[in-house]
């Protein structure tokens, strides 16, 4: 598990839009930091296993960006092999972060 320096996580509230004040983060900025990430299920509607990037599909039709470098080696080679037979459409668990206007998968556990 990594740690990461107080400055360091300062940077990254502003770059969200949040503002830091000392040590303190206003209540009403705390929505802004849980806005901007999410966990949830859905299927992997396309995958392109030479590009290393494909696309989530939520329930709700919510899209999210899937890369190759955020899956183990397992989960990537099933992932490859089905996504090759393009009749399977797998079942993944993720958690995401929005960037700008689009989400994009940071951890992803395929659903055998």
């Amino acid at each position: 598990m990594g740690f990461i320096s107080k400055v360091e996580l300062k940077r990254q509230l502003v770059e969200m839009g949040v503002k830091v004040e000392g040590n303190y983060v206003r209540r009403k900025d705390l929505e802004k930091i849980t806005a901007a990430s999410k966990q949830g299920t859905g299927k992997v509607l396309w995958y392109n296993p030479n590009k290393g990037f494909g696309e989530i599909e939520e329930e709700d039709g919510t899209r999210v960006f899937l890369s190759k470098e955020i899956l183990n080696s397992r989960d990537s080679e099933i992932l490859d092999k089905m996504m090759t037979d393009r009749k399977l459409s797998p079942s993944v668990k993720f958690t995401a972060e929005k960037s700008g206007s689009r989400w994009s998968a940071t951890k992803c556990k395929i659903s055998v």
